[in-house]
């Protein structure tokens, strides 16, 4: 007997590096050794302060650095896991509104998000 699995149209997650998504593990555990687990969701004006993080990270980066003294990750991840907190910062519903005006307005390049919408 076959399988099927319908899994067509689907978010490719699974695309994802498995190292990447270590990496970005790593960033949490010593965040929450540093400041307590998933602490950061609830950190004031956590859009502002996320957003200056990011961008100390990317100047870091810039200059140079590959290693960050204080805690031995990559400015990269740490600029990636910032991104991260960021998303959850944004505000979902005025996001959402903005893609289905893009999806209205630009119908051929939207064909693989309606996809996975459905």
């Amino acid at each position: 007997m076959k399988g099927i699995k319908n899994d067509t149209g689907k978010n490719r997650v699974d695309l994802i590096p498995v190292d990447y998504i270590e990496k970005l593990g790593l960033c949490l555990t010593y965040g929450a050794s540093k400041y307590g687990a998933n602490n950061w969701q609830g950190l004031d004006k956590g859009k502002d302060r996320y957003y200056g993080a990011l961008l100390r990270h990317a100047i870091s980066y810039r200059k140079g650095k590959i290693i960050d003294e204080e805690s031995g990750l990559h400015p990269l991840h740490q600029m990636a896991i910032n991104c991260m907190f960021l998303f959850h910062f944004e505000d979902d519903e005025k996001y959402k509104e903005e893609l289905n005006k893009w999806i209205k307005n630009n119908p051929k390049k939207s064909e693989w998000i309606k996809k996975l919408q459905s």
